[in-house]
């Protein structure tokens, strides 16, 4: 612990940062405004300061985050509040602590600090890797790896538990998926954006989650299909058959007055049928429901029901 800054020195620091979100995610929003939510990077601009002169940001996998994934000062303290101690078992290469009894393994992968209202607060995720009964990585297609997140405040150099999220499916092949940290409305309370897809004979799909605290627990506020094509299971010669490409990219829209952001949606449907080509282009505005404490995203169901999924 002789190590460790005060929490008045963290406190002092994060009042030094001109954006109030704390460094990581400073970086993260500085240095990557622009993502493609289907398949693709698109170009990225830099803005200096969110709070100052707020762009919309879009929401996407930022996998070029240098930060995510750094900070260490916490990870025995976690580790010790989470009772790791009692993993006697470590898989190396994933350095991972081998949990027996829910045949999983798991470790911290990310540690965020954040300066709120005067409080320090951390975000953690931990990831866990599916298990055979000789505690194996299971890492076949059906296999999903899982995630838990939780958030910390830091009381007088001790952690405390704030609010924690059930156990999350996210992730093929038994390997857990990347979450990113997102600042979700106008206090700089901060929320995970979980990316998803799947492509299983010649139909591919992707998905967009966030999660954030509600009520003193971690739950999901947005889930809403980001993508479709059924390209690689249509034969093109076939002239009877729709090909069919859903995109969509999904932008918050910054709002003084709004604990939840508006989420601009964009989606482009390409449609083709023998040598005939439709293009179909529609937004929409979803909001935040606070009687179903989430994002209502009707609309955007609408868009992809009855398309022939797998």
């Amino acid at each position: 612990m002789n190590n460790m800054k005060t929490t008045n020195q963290r406190k002092s620091e994060a009042k030094k940062i001109h954006n109030p979100i704390g460094k990581s995610i400073n970086n993260i929003i500085r240095n990557s405004f622009c993502i493609f939510i289907a398949v693709q990077l698109i170009g990225c601009t830099k803005e200096s300061e969110f709070n100052t002169n707020p762009l919309p940001i879009v929401i996407g996998d930022l996998k070029n985050n240098p930060e995510q994934n750094n900070n260490k000062e916490f990870q025995k303290q976690i580790e010790q509040i989470l009772k790791y101690d009692k993993y006697t078992d470590k898989i190396e290469g994933i350095d991972c602590y081998i949990d027996i009894q829910l045949n999983n393994c798991v470790k911290i992968s990310s540690i965020i600090e954040n300066n709120e209202a005067n409080k320090i607060i951390l975000y953690i995720v931990e990831s866990a890797y599916p298990l055979d009964e000789q505690n194996q990585l299971i890492t076949s297609h059906v296999a999903s790896g899982l995630l838990k997140f939780m958030k910390f405040e830091l009381i007088s150099e001790r952690l405390t538990l704030v609010a924690l999220s059930q156990l999350i499916g996210c992730g093929p092949y038994g390997t857990p998926c990347e979450p990113v940290t997102y600042k979700f409305g106008n206090t700089n309370e901060l929320g995970w954006v979980t990316k998803t897809g799947d492509m299983h004979q010649g139909y591919s799909g992707s998905s967009l989650s966030i999660y954030a605290e509600n009520d003193n627990k971690i739950t999901q506020i947005l889930e809403v299909q980001t993508s479709y094509s059924n390209g690689g299971a249509i034969n093109p010669e076939d002239e009877s058959k729709e090909i069919i490409s859903i995109d969509s990219k999904i932008t918050t829209v910054p709002q003084e007055n709004k604990k939840y952001f508006d989420l601009d949606v964009s989606i482009i449907e390409n449609i083709i049928k023998g040598k005939k080509e439709d293009i179909k282009k529609s937004k929409f505005l979803i909001k935040y429901d606070d009687k179903i404490k989430s994002y209502n995203t009707l609309e955007i169901i609408k868009v992809f029901q009855g398309k022939d999924k797998h």
